[in-house]
């Protein structure tokens, strides 16, 4: 029975103190003694300390301002993010993008080579605080005039 209070203790206390435990699996020895001083056996009490955060957010998916297509000129595509702050890291290989990835800082070029190239642009935006999904993709052929 007192073990039991114990234990109820040491929850209440996890609670009040929560910033300032040590997170982990710790054990309590207890030992205790009646009025009379009648000693009880020592008794273990084992709890473990966690912290549970709230799942992140999502981060809104990056916008092209084109829609993919073909098209015949040098592109400058436009990108955005309706999540504050956010910071839009892109490919043009077709890989996801990473936080190691080009960062977006206001266009996207892409030149055809020889006379046709696609490119598959994949964007993705990390905000703080957000979890940085979904990916969005274009695919864009950029092909010389021909005169």
């Amino acid at each position: 029975m007192l073990f039991d209070r114990w234990r109820r203790l040491f929850r209440l206390l996890g609670r009040l103190f929560y910033g300032f435990c040590v997170v982990g699996n710790h054990t309590l020895d207890c030992l205790s003694e009646d009025v009379a001083g009648n000693s009880e056996t020592p008794k273990s009490v084992s709890f473990r300390i966690q912290v549970q955060t709230s799942p992140l957010s999502p981060t809104a998916a990056p916008a092209f301002g084109s829609p993919s297509g073909t098209y015949y000129t040098v592109l400058n595509r436009k990108v955005s993010d309706a999540t504050p702050n956010a910071v839009i890291y892109y490919t043009t290989n077709g890989t996801a993008p990473t936080t190691s990835s080009a960062v977006y800082n206001g266009s996207i070029s892409l030149a055809p080579g020889d006379f046709e190239t696609t490119f598959t642009v994949e964007a993705m935006a990390v905000a703080p605080g957000d979890s940085p999904l979904p990916i969005a993709v274009g695919v864009y052929t950029v092909q010389e005039e021909i005169q």
